[in-house]
């Protein structure tokens, strides 16, 4: 059987737009928005919020943190309240707040700059955490919840 270059170039664009339509889907749903991305890295998370615990804020005190590497938790930065966020390289980047006796934490860990940001929220005490914008300066947002002490979180600029 003999294909034709028409066919060709056909079958060659369908495959094209398959995978990118794959990729972005992956992007989109999987790494930026939780679920699977969450289970994979899970245990990454959860050694954030211990390292935080212990250094963490004081009751209604809000905390900045940056860690270099989300592979190393033992490495993360208090950042002083002069530090500034930069627009597409805010991944990495902690907030924590202690209300009452929960302790509230906010991990960025995709940052595509006015594209979108995306990560999770950490609650001690089960309930939903709470944003402070006068604290915080941003307006991040609750997304699904994904077990008793994590939800997606996001901050959409459009």
């Amino acid at each position: 059987m003999k294909l034709s270059f028409g066919r060709l170039v056909l079958s060659f664009f369908l495959l094209l737009g398959l995978l990118t339509a794959g990729v972005a889907s992956w992007q989109l749903w999987v790494v930026g928005h939780g679920g699977f991305e969450f289970r994979m890295h899970q245990g990454r998370y959860e050694a954030i919020v211990e390292k935080i615990g212990p250094l963490g804020p004081t009751k209604s005190e809000m905390c900045r943190y940056q860690f270099p590497d989300i592979d190393q938790p033992q490495l993360i930065e208090l950042l002083r309240p002069e530090d500034q966020d930069v627009s597409g390289q805010g991944a990495g980047m902690v907030w924590a707040l202690r209300a009452d006796s929960s302790l509230q934490v906010w991990i960025e860990t995709v940052d595509w700059g006015h594209a979108g940001e995306w990560g999770y929220a950490y609650s001690s005490d089960g309930k939903p955490p709470v944003w402070n914008a006068d604290l915080f300066g941003e307006r991040w947002f609750l997304g699904k919840q994904l077990d008793a002490h994590w939800w997606t979180i996001y901050f959409d600029l459009g």
